[in-house]
């Protein structure tokens, strides 16, 4: 079947992991395709279309937020863990990764809840380093219970909430794809801040830029597990591939007109 749907060039018959052993010790590295000009053209287009947002004044957005994390963290062995939605997309895109294995997401598996459990696992695991949640709301709400297991142990997890009491991501398919039929995609929260109280872990609140860096360090300061409040603006994650489209067209802002076609990466 797979034969017949893909026409593949040649097909190969036999066990995965032992093919590709078997195939990896065939491939003479010397005669790689040179990648030089495929890089430069990568280089040109992250300087014609590099990741921005517009700031709105008193108000933070998710990758203000991104952004000083960074700007804390940068000289420290941090591990990130993320959730699933716009957050995560963005902290791919707004925090500057130096080192591999250093983000742990679930990918485009869309499982929603993953921050919370991997964060203990990232922390049990690496306790000499930094762990930092970057959470959405509602995957935050999935897997919540688990803020017991990080009081119980103590585990030193800085914890942010980017809450702007929405999926946004499904918000903005929504808006696009089926004329703006909002369904089941506004969050009803609790109080995030009286929820970490109950579970005896230290917790803040941010919700405008001039209390964004002070609201951090203190973060990072304390020596336990902290959750962080962040009361963002609803944006939207640009480039957004289109349903059914390949990585040749993306949409580059939330007009829903302005595209970027070429070469998609390989």
């Amino acid at each position: 079947k797979v034969k017949k749907k893909l026409n593949p060039t040649i097909s190969v018959y036999g066990d995965c992991k032992k093919s590709l052993q078997y195939l990896n010790k065939k491939i003479n590295k010397n005669n790689l395709q040179n990648k030089t000009d495929w890089l430069k053209k990568i280089s040109l287009l992250k300087n014609k279309y590099p990741f921005s947002y517009e700031k709105e004044e008193n108000k933070i957005k998710t990758q203000q937020v991104i952004e000083e994390i960074y700007n804390q963290t940068k000289n420290h062995k941090v591990n990130i863990t993320t959730g699933v939605g716009n957050h995560q997309m963005m902290t791919s895109q707004f925090y500057k990764w130096k080192h591999p294995g250093t983000m742990v997401t679930s990918g485009s598996l869309g499982t929603m809840g993953f921050g919370i459990p991997s964060s203990i696992g990232v922390a049990l695991a690496k306790p000499n380093d930094l762990t930092v949640l970057i959470d959405g709301d509602g995957s935050f709400m999935m897997t919540l219970n688990d803020l017991a297991t990080i009081y119980e142990h103590n585990l030193p997890i800085k914890i942010f909430i980017m809450n702007d009491k929405r999926q946004q991501m499904v918000y903005m398919w929504q808006k696009f794809y089926f004329n703006k039929r909002y369904v089941s995609t506004e969050n009803l929260n609790p109080d995030f801040n009286v929820l970490a109280d109950s579970f005896g872990i230290e917790n803040l609140s941010c919700e405008n830029e001039e209390e964004l860096k002070e609201v951090v360090a203190l973060a990072f300061e304390h020596q336990g597990p902290v959750l962080v409040n962040c009361k963002v603006v609803p944006d939207m994650c640009t480039p957004l591939v289109e349903p059914g489209k390949k990585l040749d067209v993306m949409l580059m802002s939330e007009d829903g007109i302005t595209r970027l076609e070429g070469m998609p990466p390989c």
